[in-house]
């Protein structure tokens, strides 16, 4: 009589060896020792590559107002950050007076209609001609400005889809595209600048909000893909396992004997597992890409792979927990026609 045994419960993870599977069946007095596992078939979708930066919202127009005097004193500020202006507004009054000399104020006037975004200096301040005393922006127009490490330089193109989220607003996703591109790179930081202009609503957004953009670099469809994990790694081989062709027949182990458990097949083909060599493509977000070595007729080991070689012995749990679920629901069903 051969000896059969299962780890209690089809633990994914149990440390089980198996020798000589690949027969058609089990030699007599032999030891075999199945592992449970889930599977899945293979299916095509797509994947998308992409590039993670964070950004902050600027506004496209920025203007800074000056004072038109070479030299003076800020006597007067009519608006502060946040208020609106026109153009041509007066903003500001500063005193180009001089010891023995005064002259009247001279007005700082609005350049472009628009939201006071940064104020420099407070009354009292000096200022010259060069000396930018409000920064004003259209808030109708923001833009989400990134920097791009040199190593992702040569990705980066003209209308390239990204997509943005905001600490401000969790759960909420819009999309954006490259609207400019800085032609030099920050010296300093090995950095390039990137703006990108929204293309769906973002209501509620406001200059200086901080965000995570996705740039994508690659898109790909109709191409095979798996969950990271079911890929295995061993001496520099990527390799998965699929459910083979083969089986071997050994003895079932809910079988006693014809009298006690009639029906029940005293003999059971039991699944085998082939050991697969695959090229990996794209690697984003716990998936990849799978490039040769599967196709979508292929079924493979999702859960309990670790532990596998080629042409053990399987149990598919997944099909036994679908089993039980059904028994489940058809318990409920009795339940409530009983109680009507």
């Amino acid at each position: 009589m051969k000896k059969i045994f299962i780890p209690a419960a089809f633990a994914l993870a149990g440390l089980l060896i198996l020798s000589g599977c690949k027969k058609e069946q089990a030699q007599e007095g032999e030891t075999v020792q199945i592992y449970a596992v889930r599977t899945a078939p293979v299916t095509a979708g797509e994947i998308q590559d992409y590039i993670k930066l964070s950004g902050e919202i600027i506004t496209k127009i920025n203007v800074d107002a000056y004072a038109d005097v070479s030299y003076g004193r800020i006597r007067q500020l009519q608006v502060d950050v946040g208020d609106y202006v026109r153009r041509n507004q007066v903003i500001a009054y500063v005193d180009p007076s001089t010891p023995g000399t005064v002259y009247n104020l001279s007005p700082v006037v609005a350049p472009i209609s628009g939201y006071i975004t940064h104020r420099n200096g407070q009354i009292g301040s000096t200022v010259t001609s060069a000396t930018a005393i409000y920064r004003i922006g259209d808030l109708t127009q923001l833009r989400m400005l990134t920097s791009t490490p040199e190593r992702y330089v040569s990705k980066i193109y003209g209308n390239q889809k990204a997509e943005i989220t905001l600490e401000a607003f969790p759960g909420k996703i819009v999309t954006a595209r490259v609207a400019e591109i800085s032609p030099v790179l920050d010296t300093v930081s090995r950095t390039m600048d990137v703006w990108l202009e929204f293309t769906s609503s973002i209501e509620g957004f406001k200059p200086g909000m901080f965000g995570t953009v996705k740039l994508f670099t690659d898109y790909k469809d109709n191409i095979i893909k798996l969950p990271v994990d079911t890929v295995v790694t061993r001496f520099n081989e990527n390799f998965v396992f699929v459910l083979s062709d083969e089986a071997v027949e050994i003895d079932n182990p809910d079988y006693i004997s014809e009298s006690e458990t009639p029906g029940i097949p005293q003999k059971i083909m039991q699944p085998t597992v082939e050991r697969r060599l695959v090229e990996q493509g794209i690697r984003i977000d716990g998936t990849v890409e799978i490039t040769s070595g599967l196709t979508l007729d292929d079924i493979v080991v999702i859960e309990g792979q670790g532990q596998l070689d080629d042409g053990v012995l399987v149990r598919i749990i997944n099909e036994d927990e679908a089993a039980e679920g059904k028994e489940e629901v058809v318990e409920t069903e009795i339940v409530e026609e009983v109680a009507e």
